[in-house]
C-alpha cells in the first residue's frame, strides 16, 4: 500500500480478534455517517476508474507500445501485474454476476 494519510495505520492482515472487531466498528461508524447521504447525488467522477478489465488492457497496450527502456526497468512490476491478472478476470466475474438488473439503478462503470 502506499502511504496516504500521515500517522495512519493500515492492517493487511488480521492478526487478532480485536483488530477485525476494531475493523468492523470503524466501518460501522463510516457507514452510520453516511447514512443520510442521498446516493442518487453521487456522480461518477472518473469513468472507468476501478475497471480493471480495462486497466489491464491498457497495461498490454504500452507493453507493446511503451518506452522499452522504461519497460526493462519496470520488469519487476510487470512480471507482478502479470501474476496476478487472475484478479481482473475475478473482477469481469463478479461484474457480470452481481450487476443488479431491472428497473433498479446500475452503479458500476460506463
Amino acid at each position: 500500500m502506499f502511504p496516504f494519510i500521515t500517522n495512519s495505520h493500515t492492517i493487511d492482515v488480521v492478526e487478532k480478534p480485536l483488530q477485525a472487531y476494531e475493523a468492523a466498528r470503524q466501518f460501522g461508524k463510516f457507514t452510520k455517517l453516511l447514512s443520510a447521504l442521498d446516493a442518487a447525488q453521487l456522480k461518477i467522477t472518473l469513468p472507468d476508474f476501478h475497471n480493471l478489465t480495462l486497466r489491464y488492457q491498457q497495461f498490454e497496450i504500452a507493453l507493446e507500445t511503451g518506452n522499452p527502456e522504461r519497460i526493462m526497468r519496470s520488469k519487476g512490476l510487470i512480471a507482478m501485474i502479470k501474476q496476478n491478472k487472475r484478479i481482473a478476470d475475478e473482477y469481469e466475474i463478479c461484474k457480470e454476476k452481481f450487476t443488479v438488473k431491472g428497473n433498479a439503478p446500475r452503479y458500476q462503470d460506463q
